[in-house]
This record gives structure tokens, sequence and C-alpha cells, in this order.
């Protein structure tokens, strides 16, 4: 048989390898895990300097101040209110923004409208939607599309969060391979003092509790009992953290106990503590006992299977959208305007006859003299219109489709 041709066309290109022209490898360089060590460190360095980022475009900076000002704002303040918010978007929090919703004597649909629309992320917040749902004064189902519609959408601050959720990952896939490399590799001959180290370098309460089980499995009790004593040093405890704190010391002195009687798999007593652990424990000794029990054959773990829920997406709404009629305008008017008189703005409420989709918005003063024009593009919407410039007195606000008058109505404006 001849020599091999090399294959071409078709799927296959015959490419010589360069290593010069080509990406580092990110396979280790031998048993030590110094490629995965560093690996794990520089993910986790991008994910704090992400992370400073996000802390920095969140509400300005200021979600505290931000959240307190839109909470506390009086009824007369909406529009400054609106325009602080708009000025902080598109990196509003979804506490401010429930917030915004929620005072409903300051800011009404349309200006709430105005914030989210600058806000993509509201479009896929559970929390915001609820509270959207749950206004008093239901938000018009159009307004609700044109927030919907930053579904496909992603703001900076989403996108920064998408990028520290995927250095979080590589930081933990890195972490895991250390874990692997430390146990198994024949040339690390204190692979537990290795984990030791790994473990104060990822940090956090989970990796506290994996030292106070390794020094168990080499039956140092003395600095397992520190290491459980000290998991939380002075931090104040919510009550679900107390349960999982008290959940794990009562599956670690069982834990000791097996040690000490030399045993390997649980016995009665211990079966008995772990299924109590099992049943009414809280957060990861719920896991662990689990897999106690599993071992000894007391119970069975099925694997998961885990399908989305349609039913939930939250751009449902706005893939068919119905005819919103008149959507309320009374006596077939064409133009509401709130509040009236008014201050310092008013909303243009208004909907544009059957045939026509675009038109605009005259302010005249009551002698005629024109004094503001806005161009509309929505068959139907709630404009939010101020009155800088416009000297307290009455004006005439008419509706226009083309070149012809819809409606026309009285406008005061006290200040």
């Amino acid at each position: 048989m001849g020599e091999a041709n090399a294959p071409t066309g078709g799927c296959y290109d015959f490419i010589i390898f360069n290593q010069n022209e080509s990406c580092p490898s990110t396979l280790d360089n031998g048993g030590s895990g110094s490629g995965t060590r560093g690996e794990m460190l520089a993910a986790a360095s991008s994910a704090d300097s992400t992370s400073i980022v996000i802390l920095n475009l969140k509400d300005g900076a200021d979600t505290e101040s931000l959240n307190f000002d839109t909470e506390t704002a009086m009824p007369g303040e909406g529009l400054e209110t609106r325009d602080m918010l708009i000025a902080e978007s598109p990196n509003l929090s979804d506490g401010v923004m429930v917030a915004a919703v929620e005072n409903e004597a300051t800011l009404p649909n349309a200006m709430v409208r105005d914030v989210l629309v600058e806000n993509p992320r509201a479009a896929k917040s559970d929390d915001v939607q609820a509270a959207l749902d749950n206004r008093a004064n239901e938000m018009p189902t159009f307004m609700r599309d044109e927030i919907d519609e930053g579904c496909d959408t992603l703001s900076e601050i989403e996108v920064k969060r998408s990028h520290l959720s995927a250095f979080g990952l590589k930081e933990q896939l890195a972490y895991n391979r250390l874990q692997d490399i430390y146990r198994v590799d024949a040339n690390i001959t204190a692979f537990n003092d290795s984990l030791m180290v790994l473990y104060d370098l990822k940090g956090g309460i989970s990796n506290k509790y994996r030292k106070a089980m390794l020094y168990l499995s080499v039956q140092d009790t003395v600095l397992a009992d520190s290491v459980i004593d000290n998991v939380y040093g002075n931090i104040e405890l919510s009550s679900e953290q107390e349960n999982e704190r008290q959940s794990f010391i009562d599956y670690f002195t069982v834990k000791k106990r097996i040690v000490a009687e030399g045993f390997i798999y649980p016995g009665s007593i211990a079966i008995e503590s772990f299924n109590g652990i099992y049943n009414t424990g809280t957060g990861s000794p719920v896991v662990l006992s689990a897999l106690q029990l599993g071992w000894a054959g007391e119970i069975s773990i099925p694997l998961p299977h885990y399908q989305a829920d349609t039913a939930t997406f939250k751009n449902g709404r706005i893939m068919d959208s119905p005819d919103i009629g008149d959507k309320g305008h009374t006596n077939n008017g064409w133009l509401i305007l709130k509040p009236n008189p008014a201050g310092d703005y008013f909303i243009a409420d208004y909907r544009l006859p059957d045939n026509m989709s675009e038109g605009s918005i005259i302010i005249t003063s009551i002698d005629g003299a024109g004094k503001k024009v806005l161009s509309v593009n929505r068959k139907t919407d709630e404009v939010v219109v101020t009155t800088g410039g416009l000297k307290p007195g009455v004006y005439i606000v008419s509706l226009f489709s083309g070149d012809a008058i819809v409606e026309s109505k009285k406008l005061s404006i006290v200040k």
C-alpha cells in the first residue's frame, strides 16, 4: 500500500501546524497544575475587575441614594424624577426600577414607560414585571409592549454581567481541575497541603468547610473543629445561614464519630443521623447526607432533568400584539391632556384615525401664535410634554394628522 495522501476538498483542509502562528496551548505542562492555577488566578482577577466596573455602572455608582430619591419623590416631582432616572439609564438596578414603578403617586404610566424603555433589563426582570402587573393604575398594553421590546437588547451592564459569569465559570472549571490534579497526581507527595493552599486561595465559606473535612480525613479533629468554629467569623448570619451552619455542625459531628470508630460506611446510628439532616436540614449538608445515604444503599439518587418553562418567557406578550382599539379614550376622544391644569409637564394621551400612523401635536397660545410642535409616529401613545419656555396661561393643544386637525383641547398652565 502506498503512502496515504492528505485529504483535500470537501470538509477537509490540510493545514501544516506552525507553532509560531497558532494559539498557545491551554494544557498544563506537567503534573503540578501550575498552568491551571495561573488560569484560575487570571480568571479571578478578570472577575474582580469586571465586578468593579459593574459597581460603577449600576445606578451611577450610588444605588442607595438613587433608590431613596425614587421612593421618596413626591407628587409634583414626577418630571424631575423621570429625568433623574433616565440620566442613569440604561444601567438602573432592578430595585430602583421597581421603586419607580411602585411610586404611582409621582410617576404616571407614561413616565414609568419612558424610564423602563431606556433599560432593556426591565423586559427580563421578574421583579420589574411583577411590579408592573401590580400597579393600581394598570399600564396600557401598548406601553408594556414597548418595554418588552428590550427582550432582545442588552445594556452595557448586562454585557458586563455576562462577562463576569464567563470569568466565574472559567475560574470554577480551573479550580475543579486543580482539585482533581492534586488528588490523583502521584508526583504530588503532600496533596493535602496543596489542597489546603487551594482552598485558602479560592476562599469563601464552602472552601472553609472543605478544609474542615480535609483535616477530618487525616484525623486531625483539633484543626477541623477550629475551622468549623470560625467559618463565619464575626459575620452576623441570616436565619438561613444559621440553619445551614447548624446542619453542617450536625453533619460534621456524625462524620467525626465515623472516623473515630474507624468505619468507612455509616452504621445504623449514623444513618439515622444522616436521615435527619437529609429530611430537615438546610443547604449543602442535605446534599452531603444524601450522598452518604446513597453510598450506604439507603436511598436512590436520581439525576435531575431540567426543561425550560416556555410558559414564563417574557417576550411572549410582544409576539402578536392585539389591536388596542381606543384604549380607554372616553366619548370617542382622540386627545386627552393630563394633568390639566399642568405644572412643569403634561401628558398628551392621543390616538390617530385608523388609516393614519403619523401626525403632530401643536401647542399654541390662546391668540393662535405657534409655541411648540411635537412629531408623533405611533398610532396611539402617551407623550410626556415639558412646559419649559411656556408662561402660565391658557393654551390650545391640537392633534394633527397630516394637515388636518383631529382634535383640539384647552390646556391651563400654572407655575
